[in-house]
């Protein structure tokens, strides 16, 4: 059986169907116990992140009270079309819900619209954690969260 209480693998031989039977219930256990824990150890990575995202933002914003040129501000918005590329790939991949795509179209546009009203260090921190917030809610497989938090860490230069 997979998974067993202390390894991945687990063998046991019955006597009859009846103890094969109830023995069920108990890996069922152990796969719920395995989905609990990834759950967890997934948003904890997820938090990890935005941990260490919110600090590097406080570290490394020159001037953080400043606005961005123009050319900064062309540069980030390209790195946000990429990741509106990768959004769309993830919709043709059945990975993510056409209303799920337009959730993060809405936010990425909303982003791209902050560039110019926003100063640095709170442009960084509020864009980040409305794509942070995005991914930990849409995205369901692990594939998918982490193809985009390589984006988002690009984006955000965490």
């Amino acid at each position: 059986m997979s998974p067993g209480q202390y390894k991945n693998v687990e063998q046991k031989s019955h006597d009859d169907l009846d103890s094969a039977i109830a023995t069920i219930s108990h890996w069922l256990g152990y796969i719920t116990e395995d989905l609990i824990n990834l759950r967890f150890n997934d948003t904890s990575t997820i938090d990890d992140f935005t941990q260490s995202f919110q600090k590097k933002v406080d570290e490394t914003i020159d001037e953080p009270d400043s606005y961005f040129t123009e050319a900064e501000a062309n540069v980030l918005k390209e790195k946000l079309d990429e990741l509106k590329r990768r959004i769309e790939e993830l919709e043709a991949r059945d990975e993510i819900s056409s209303n799920d795509k337009k959730q993060f179209e809405n936010a990425i546009n909303k982003t791209k619209s902050d560039l110019d009203i926003f100063p640095k260090g709170i442009w960084y921190k509020t864009a980040g954690n409305k794509i942070i917030s995005l991914i930990k809610a849409v995205l369901k497989t692990q594939e998918g969260r982490q193809a985009l938090f390589e984006v988002a860490k690009k984006l955000l230069g965490a």
